[in-house]
């Protein structure tokens, strides 16, 4: 399917040189497409809405009829010449809970653009890799009405900041900023797919989360990938997940 691309689009006012890129597919039957809004992982402290995964997952949900909005966002500011987890202060400035707050804002940006992108603001949806995968969680689990979505897409994203993740935020706020402080019988419909041999993010994290969120009754779908990375696209050596996501946002927002 033909696709048009718009890139580096302002979202977070004049102030801000974090933008979004948007992925649509071309000609309209007259109707709203539903709208993904997707946030690439780094750590919370690096990555890019134009990488070579995020581009995958732009053209891939783009040609399945979806708009894809990849957003940047306030990414921490690390110490020079302080690798991440030597001692305790490797940051220089954190970007919690600004981060967040930037990936809410993507939503209601998509809410409140929705005409001019074709788009159904009661269709969209959260998707994110790694750190994004967690404000993707985060994102659709503490939203307030403008800022609400169907349903959440995590690949590999860690769901309890306790559990070693903690030095990339702010002192005392890993509890707070973990979504496994938020699951509730009322959240969106999630989908969780993560890699066997990820280095980074235990897949046991994916298993305990899904177990959690089908124990309180909620749709969670679980594809966990053979041998499968830290960071893997949607359509990797080890798995093509793009029939998987693109079935459950279908169902989700129909």
């Amino acid at each position: 399917m033909p696709l048009t691309i718009e890139a580096e689009l302002p979202y977070l006012g004049p102030d801000r040189r974090e933008t979004l890129d948007v992925y649509r597919p071309d000609g309209s039957d007259g109707n709203r497409r539903p709208a993904v809004v997707h946030i690439h992982g780094g750590g919370w402290t690096a990555g890019d809405k134009a990488s070579g995964r995020e581009k995958g997952i732009g053209h891939a949900l783009a040609e399945a009829g979806f708009v894809v909005f990849s957003i940047n966002y306030l990414l921490n500011e690390p110490l020079p010449g302080v690798k991440r987890g030597e001692g305790v202060r490797c940051f220089e400035s954190f970007a919690w809970p600004q981060n967040l707050e930037d990936c809410k804002a993507a939503v209601r940006f998509v809410r409140q653009e929705a005409e001019r992108f074709g788009v159904d603001p009661e269709r969209i949806a959260v998707m994110g890799c790694s750190a994004g995968g967690h404000l993707a969680m985060m994102v659709g689990l503490t939203a307030e009405a403008s800022e609400q979505v169907r349903a959440i897409v995590n690949f590999y994203g860690p769901y309890d900041l306790t559990q070693g993740y903690a030095f990339y935020f702010p002192e005392g706020v890993a509890g707070e900023a973990s979504p496994r402080r938020y699951l509730r019988k009322e959240m969106p419909p999630l989908l969780v797919t993560h890699g066997t041999a990820d280095d980074i993010v235990p897949v046991d994290q994916a298993r305990e989360l899904v177990r959690e969120v089908r124990e309180l009754g909620v749709e969670c779908p679980y594809y966990e990938v053979g041998g499968g990375p830290h960071s893997y696209e949607i359509v990797s050596p080890h798995a093509d997940l793009r029939e998987e996501i693109v079935s459950f946002l279908r169902a989700a927002m129909p």
